[in-house]
């Protein structure tokens, strides 16, 4: 009987290890499923600051290729104007010329 009670007190002792190593496995699964929630919900963070930074870097584009579409109908309306420019001094030429022409007669 003694005996008996004895493997009964062994075995019960011996459970009670297997229970505190299960609960210590399961704390150390549980902080291991936490440090991983951390680090999941840090990288999403980076994803949204990502995704910030391309949109923003994509308006920027789209800013210079708007810069860079206006500066080349600048630089045509300058090249009008120096045409435009050109045809009034000749034409004031010309206007200067037809007074002497008729002052001289």
């Amino acid at each position: 009987c003694l005996a008996a009670e004895a493997n009964s007190a062994e075995e019960s002792k011996e459970l009670q290890l297997r229970v505190q190593d299960g609960r210590a496995l399961a704390d150390q699964l549980c902080e291991k499923i936490s440090e991983a929630e951390r680090k999941l919900e840090h990288e999403r963070e980076k994803g949204d600051s990502l995704e910030a930074t391309l949109a923003s870097a994509r308006a920027s584009v789209e800013e210079i290729e708007q810069g860079q579409s206006l500066q080349s109908h600048v630089a045509e309306l300058e090249a009008e104007l120096a045409k435009l420019k050109e045809k009034a001094v000749g034409m004031t030429k010309e206007t200067i010329d037809t007074r002497k022409d008729t002052e001289t007669d």
